[in-house]
């Protein structure tokens, strides 16, 4: 049976800060009857970062459903972080899943909603200390046709299982959803960026305070292995796909600059440097 919902929430029963967002989200859903029949919560039993079309197509989710997975997130710093993000390899490592030089297809709209009710629940909590923003393009899965971002808590075990962390972010997802699902047309003027580090602070706030939401953030240790196949997956690969191209002026080298030109002049996109 085809399940004809608009997002599917999946999560990994081995990982404790995604089970405990779903847990979190199950209770809030009676607050937001008006969801009921279009979002629906799935438990995996393997790894998000595997999984593959077959694994969807066997759970039932609709081609055109928008997939979000409720996560956990791992970093040698530790550092405290609540972020969103696309998933992909934008270079020949593969070793979090996926296929190597393959992105995923990525839903703007949605990890713009996502960013900005973190930031909104955020401010309105006493939680302090953390980095609440996007991450770069990383990790599978790839070679999935529905659109999907990751929501992430991290970066240490101690902030996986954390109650208040937990339903911080399965407010800010229900949140977003009702907005995501009461929206009749595309709102956001989609970019792939290219340049900054995997945590782009500057990319975020141009989310937060401008109509732009992203496809793609290809970072800037990324583009040693840049072709124009991977930024045309950049521009292509998200629903909608992006009409413009972002450049960090002060971490993308020439060499890979007119890359990046060369297959924005192809495709016919608007090119701006920040």
């Amino acid at each position: 049976m085809v399940l004809m919902v608009k997002v599917a929430l999946l999560y990994w029963r081995e990982d404790p800060a995604g089970r405990g967002i779903s847990v979190a989200i199950r209770d809030l859903l009676n607050e937001y009857g008006e969801l009921s029949g279009k979002v629906i919560l799935v438990e995996l039993g393997k790894n998000p970062l595997t999984i593959t079309q077959d694994d969807v197509d066997s759970l039932g989710i609709n081609i055109d459903s928008h997939i979000v997975v409720l996560s956990k997130h791992s970093s040698e710093s530790g550092r405290p972080s609540l972020t969103v993000h696309p998933a992909g390899n934008p270079s020949n490592d593969a070793a979090l899943g996926g296929s190597p030089r393959r992105l995923s297809y990525s839903t703007p709209l949605l990890m713009k909603l996502l960013l900005s009710m973190l930031f909104k629940k955020v401010s309105g909590s006493n939680i302090t200390g953390f980095y609440v923003g996007l991450e770069a393009t990383h990790h599978g899965p790839t070679d999935l046709d529905n659109p999907l971002c990751f929501i992430e808590i991290g970066s240490t075990p101690e902030m996986w299982v954390r109650v208040d962390l937990h339903r911080l972010v399965g407010e800010a997802v229900m949140g977003a959803l009702n907005d995501f699902l009461s929206i009749s047309e595309q709102s956001c003027v989609v970019v792939a960026s290219f340049g900054e580090n995997h945590y782009p602070a500057r990319l975020t706030r141009r989310v937060i305070e401008s109509n732009i939401c992203v496809s793609h953030i290809i970072a800037r240790y990324a583009l040693k292995n840049l072709d124009e196949g991977i930024v045309q997956q950049a521009l292509t690969k998200s629903v909608p796909p992006a009409s413009m191209v972002f450049i960090e002026k002060n971490s993308v080298s020439r060499a890979s600059e007119n890359v990046i030109l060369a297959k924005a002049k192809e495709l016919g996109t608007k090119i701006e440097y920040y």
